[in-house]
């Protein structure tokens, strides 16, 4: 974040002082023009709130990759390995078909999507989804 400069540093300040303002306290000090902050608490506070919005993020994504675990273990209970499951019926338990997830590439070169335990990749078009645990991959 830039420094907002506001005015020259009156005549008895050594020359290289410019008037800032904190971007987290808006207090207005002098300083170096390329000074961010007023303190060490203003610098703490503005990294602080910075790390409060990502782990917000991160806290979303989270409950999301979370929720998509639990339907694939829903569905997966239901019958044996491996399953095939029909894609609107996994979206309309709330399933979020884009959210992050681990590539892996099977020995067969068939790329496989992991969430948790279960691993699933999208197969006649799309249409339908393949659900089968990470450990059972593994011994294909």
């Amino acid at each position: 974040m830039e420094p907002l400069i506001s005015q020259k540093q009156p005549s008895h300040r050594l020359p290289y002082s410019t008037l800032l303002k904190g971007p987290e306290c808006g207090k207005e000090f002098y300083g170096k023009s390329n000074r961010i902050y007023c303190s060490k608490e203003c610098k703490k506070k503005f990294n602080n709130s910075k790390q409060a919005e990502m782990n917000f993020r991160v806290k979303d994504q989270v409950k999301m990759l979370k929720r998509n675990a639990c339907i694939l273990a829903e569905f997966y209970s239901v019958q044996s390995n491996p399953l095939m499951v029909v894609k609107e019926d996994l979206i309309r338990k709330g399933f979020i078909m884009d959210s992050p997830t681990i590539r892996l590439k099977a020995e067969n070169g068939i790329e496989w999507h992991l969430i948790g335990c279960y691993v699933f990749r999208p197969e006649n078009d799309g249409q339908e989804i393949v659900i089968m645990t990470k450990n059972d991959l593994e011994n294909i």
